[in-house]
Parts: structure tokens; C-alpha cells; sequence
């Protein structure tokens, strides 16, 4: 990166919410968070270096676009069903 600053990219699918979290909003999420970081088990994301960037975009929209012949025929057989 960069910036000056360490930054760390969460990965949100990999975090199992605290069940025994009392409140659920952006207060008690970052204490959550911060804690997780404290005890170095973060689950991150990778962060591209800028230069790799734009191959990361053009590979996410290549997947948009090989999946979209799937995602029309899904829409297709929905539309028939509840005609």
C-alpha cells in the first residue's frame, strides 16, 4: 500500500458473530473486531498492489460474464414456473 497506515481488510465471511455480544451495532462490532485483531486471528482479505488491480477487475468481470448465461436460464425457468 501506500499509505503510512497498516490496514487490515476483514474477511466478513469468515468471522463467526459472537454469540455472547449484547448489542448488535457498529459499537460493539468494532470492540469485536478490534479484539479479534489484539488476539492475531483476523481472518483478512488479500489486498491487491496497485498495479494488480486492474487484472483483478477484468478476472471478476470475466466470472460476471461466464456466469451469466447461467443466471438468465435460472430467470427463464423461474418466469415459466410461476406462469
Amino acid at each position: 500500500m501506500d499509505a503510512k497506515f497498516k490496514i487490515y481488510l476483514a474477511n466478513l465471511a469468515a468471522i463467526q458473530q459472537y454469540s455472547g455480544l449484547k448489542h448488535a451495532d457498529d459499537h460493539s462490532d468494532v470492540r469485536w473486531l478490534g479484539e479479534m485483531l489484539r488476539l492475531n486471528i483476523l481472518p483478512e482479505n488479500y489486498i491487491y498492489p496497485r498495479k494488480l488491480r486492474a487484472v483483478s477487475d477484468l478476472m471478476r468481470k470475466r466470472m460476471d460474464i461466464v456466469q451469466q448465461p447461467t443466471k438468465n436460464l435460472l430467470l427463464l425457468n423461474a418466469q415459466s414456473y410461476l406462469n
